[in-house]
């Protein structure tokens, strides 16, 4: 994954760095696309990375994926939440909570049984440190399987804009193609 933070001035990439999970974050000039001032943190007792999203202040990252991480740019400290299955992705919504997605349906053959990751965990307070960001797992009830994945959406991220708004580059003729 790779994320933006909601101004727009850091980037944030997590996954599986040389067999180390981790974050790489780095300022970002949105004026000409450059990235600069590398941070790489590797994620304390951590199995590979998954999700990622920065709180709506832009002051803490989440990273999931077995476990849910927070990592707190202010103080350049890690928070790892009880452990539990959290799941794949997240997103911040337009209310600034964070949403994660729970997995997938898998069936153990040992066991004979199906079990059903339908459910979507919720992050009241993610601007918070730590605990204080409320982890409400199990809020929403999906009525098929989310699997690792939330759809993809775009909220503007920017308090200013410095591109001109984009204009389509082609016509369609046939507009029957969809529906």
């Amino acid at each position: 994954y790779i994320t933006c933070s909601p101004d727009g001035s850091k980037v944030a990439i997590t996954g599986d760095m040389g067999g180390n999970p981790s974050i790489e974050l780095f300022d970002f000039d949105n004026l000409n696309g450059t990235f600069c001032n590398p941070q790489y943190e590797q994620i304390p007792d951590f199995v590979g990375g998954y999700g990622l999203e920065f709180s709506a202040d832009g002051t803490k990252v989440f990273v999931t994926a077995f476990q849910l991480h927070q990592f707190d740019l202010l103080t350049s400290n890690w928070f790892t939440y009880p452990p539990q299955e959290v799941g794949g992705a997240i997103m911040r919504g337009p209310n600034d909570k964070m949403y994660i997605v729970a997995g997938c349906d898998w069936y153990d053959q040992q066991a004979g049984q199906m079990y059903y990751a339908r459910n979507m965990h919720v992050i009241d307070d993610p601007n918070l440190a730590g605990a204080a960001a409320n982890l409400q797992l199990n809020v929403y009830t999906t009525p098929r399987e989310g699997g690792l994945g939330l759809p993809t959406c775009y909220y503007a991220t920017q308090t200013s804009n410095t591109c001109d708004p984009m204009t389509p580059m082609f016509t369609a003729s046939n507009t029957n193609i969809c529906e």
